[in-house]
């Protein structure tokens, strides 16, 4: 699972944050147990002062899915990192970490130079922590958030947290879209199921 959760904080840093609704799959592979994973791309939203890119992902074979909240940032997501959402009709959903990575990536930095004729700066990249958890969502959670929408959302962090609130839905319509996105990819053959073949066959 960990070098599960590695390969998604790639695909998420590769990606770019959208404001449409009209979410992409990006990617759709079998893993090495032979369940299928598909993930959408993410959405970038700022709670207060604290940034969280939020996606979509599922693991599916022929008896079940198990579909999670993708959540990263360069905040710490810890081991008892909960996140509570507050749908249009005031229920609130209780979400609980699955699992998390934290590794250490490459994130643009700025040193000053000052000399005789001021200040110049130099750019480059500087090690920066950075953190991906799995929050389990239900296919009811989904379906709720899909008929009332999120108006808020808090992310506990250490012993305090970070919330945002929407007058208009944003994050439940990103993630209804995700969900039906994904039910539909579902529906079709992977493709690296299709191409793959062992090297002993009609040898």
């Amino acid at each position: 699972m960990k070098r599960i959760i590695a390969f998604l904080a790639i695909i998420l840093l590769s990606s770019t944050a959208y404001c449409s609704y009209a979410q992409k799959i990006s990617f759709d592979r079998i893993e090495s147990d032979g369940v299928r994973h598909i993930g959408t791309e993410g959405r970038e939203e700022s709670l207060e002062n604290a940034k969280y890119k939020f996606s979509l992902t599922v693991f599916a074979n022929s008896y079940r899915k198990n579909y999670y909240l993708l959540v990263s940032s360069l905040y710490t997501i810890d081991n008892d990192c909960i996140i509570l959402v507050k749908l249009g009709n005031d229920e609130v959903k209780y979400l609980t970490l699955n699992n998390v990575n934290h590794s250490l990536i490459d994130w643009p930095s700025a040193q000053p130079i000052i000399g005789s004729n001021g200040i110049s700066w130099a750019y480059g990249t500087q090690k920066a922590d950075y953190y991906v958890g799995l929050f389990t969502l239900t296919e009811n959670d989904l379906n709720d958030i899909a008929t009332y929408g999120i108006k808020k959302i808090r992310i506990k962090y250490y012993s305090k947290y970070f919330e945002k609130s929407w007058k208009k839905d944003k994050l439940g319509k990103y993630l209804k879209k995700c969900h039906e996105k994904i039910e539909k990819q579902l529906l079709n053959p992977n493709y690296r199921s299709q191409s793959s073949k062992s090297i002993f066959e009609d040898f």
